[in-house]
């Protein structure tokens, strides 16, 4: 009997061929895009990996104090992780953002932007938060607190520079006020003399004009006058400006005219009564060459007029 059972049938090149052919182009496919994937996921993972380690500055930026320290320790921590471009504007923003160096450049500027913003104070932080880019606000935070052309914070240094002299007040006024102890001495013959042992901490130099040791010596004689005064020490007078001396003690106690008696009669209408006075002549003459002064009061409102003279 013959057997009818069908023979396996061999598989030809070509047909083998074509099979290999085929599955060679499905691996290319399936590794380009595994490849695409596992780089895309690499750059991201690189990327964070930037900026993960990164640990904030030990000095917040809180104004213009703590600017310097902080900016110092920013920048280091920045340059540690090669990442100070972002910052200073070398990495420039890719023209297309949907290209591959476009997405990691920003979701690289967003990291560093969040870590900027992470070491500010919730005040400044504020002001910069609706800024985009790394780089404007580091920008805007240096020009704002370095100090560098910012005319704010001159003025600021102005005026805390002056809090820090004594204004108009001289020096004894200024002294005094403030209520430290520049020294001690004894008294001798009704005068105190300064003792001479220096400070170990504190070393004062000072200085005393004529003017001023002539005016000690006024006072310590008795406010004698000072034409007399002028003859005893003749060297020293001819030094000073003789218009310039007063002396506020010498004024007051050469005042012979006392207040006015107490009078009841007073009036309710503006104008009706007029006090006047004249006070002179001044023992300094003003620089126009005023020595007299004239005073007019309204009686009920109190208005007060003075004019200077010349002349009585």
């Amino acid at each position: 009997m013959g057997d009818n059972t069908d023979a396996p049938r061999g598989v030809t090149a070509g047909e083998l061929a074509a099979v290999l052919q085929a599955m060679d182009e499905k691996y290319r496919s399936l590794f380009d895009a595994l490849s695409r994937q596992v780089g895309s996921s690499r750059a991201e993972v690189e990327a964070k990996e930037e900026i993960h380690p990164l640990q904030l500055p030990h000095v917040k930026l809180e104004g213009a104090e703590s600017y310097a320290s902080w900016a110092e320790h920013a920048e280091t921590i920045l340059v540690s992780r090669k990442l100070e471009g972002y910052i200073l504007g070398t990495i420039e923003k890719p023209a297309e953002e949907s290209s591959k160096e476009g997405q990691r450049w920003k979701m690289t500027n967003a990291l560093v932007r969040a870590w900027l913003l992470s070491s500010l104070s919730p005040q400044i932080a504020k002001q910069v938060e609706r800024i985009k880019e790394a780089s404007e606000i580091w920008r805007l935070l240096k020009s704002t607190y370095s100090g560098a052309g910012n005319e704010m914070m001159a003025c600021r240094i102005q005026k805390e520079l002056q809090g820090l002299c004594q204004g108009e007040k001289s020096v004894v006024e200024y002294e005094l006020g403030t209520g430290r102890r520049l020294g001690t001495g004894r008294m001798h013959d009704g005068l105190y003399y300064l003792d001479n042992s220096a400070s170990p901490t504190v070393a004062a130099v000072m200085s005393s004009s004529p003017h001023e040791e002539f005016l000690l010596l006024h006072r310590r004689l008795g406010h004698m006058s000072f034409a007399i005064l002028g003859q005893l020490y003749p060297n020293l007078y001819n030094k000073i400006r003789k218009e310039r001396l007063a002396c506020d003690a010498c004024q007051y106690g050469k005042q012979t005219r006392s207040t006015y008696v107490a009078s009841g009669n007073r009036s309710d209408v503006p104008l009706q009564i007029i006090h006047s006075d004249v006070w002179g002549p001044s023992g300094v003459v003003s620089i126009n060459g005023y020595r007299y002064f004239v005073t007019f009061i309204d009686c009920c409102t109190r208005t007060t007029w003075v004019y200077v003279l010349r002349n009585k």
